[in-house]
């Protein structure tokens, strides 16, 4: 007997649009949450796949004093000059698809993966179906500055990823998250 395919929901879209909040919601729904931005975390901790070659592109002054990248400092680099964040997914984005598809690999029925950089890093065929997650950009900056990003950092961050008409296309559904959480559970709900 065939083993039946995992049902997988990929959420994507710029910072700060809510698609935690949308996995918070599938999760409760019994869906797996899979936080690209977690597995992304680990891959830059030495030793690791992305570790070395962030060493050597982006030079030791974007390592802290115990060897570790400086995430922040690289961030603020990255977000504010486009080569530098092409040089950075260079470097993240294979390592993290491979991560992704071994955490597809566990058990369960259900997974929800949570990428903001699904079309960045090729839009891998994960099987699944591609939910765009967007909020109007003033809503974003004032929901990341809300996480501790500076009036600067915020607007860098929000404005980083680009979804144009492609990446809508190639997306199954988009969801406005303009609103409440009861608000974003109901449209949710309207997309599974």
């Amino acid at each position: 007997m065939k083993k039946p395919q995992k049902k997988v929901i990929l959420l994507t879209g710029p910072s700060g649009s809510g698609k935690s909040s949308a996995a918070r919601i599938l999760a409760s729904k019994g869906y797996r949450w899979i936080k690209a931005d977690e597995l992304a975390k680990g891959l830059y901790e030495p030793g690791k796949p992305a570790y070395a070659a962030i060493r050597r592109v982006f030079g030791p002054s974007y390592l802290d004093s115990k060897g570790r990248v400086d995430r922040h400092k690289l961030g603020a680099l990255v977000f504010s000059k486009p080569s530098a964040l092409k040089k950075l997914n260079a470097i993240l984005h294979p390592a993290l698809v491979k991560a992704l598809r071994g955490e597809l690999r566990a058990p369960g029925p259900r997974a929800c993966v949570d990428m903001a950089v699904y079309f960045e890093a090729g839009a891998p065929d994960f099987k699944a179906r591609v939910l765009i997650v967007d909020a109007p950009l003033g809503l974003r900056i004032k929901r990341l500055m809300a996480r501790g990003a500076d009036l600067k950092r915020a607007q860098a961050q929000a404005k980083a990823l680009k979804f144009g008409p492609r990446q809508r296309r190639a997306a199954e559904a988009q969801l406005l998250n303009d609103g409440s959480t009861a608000d974003l559970k109901v449209k949710l709900n309207r997309f599974l």
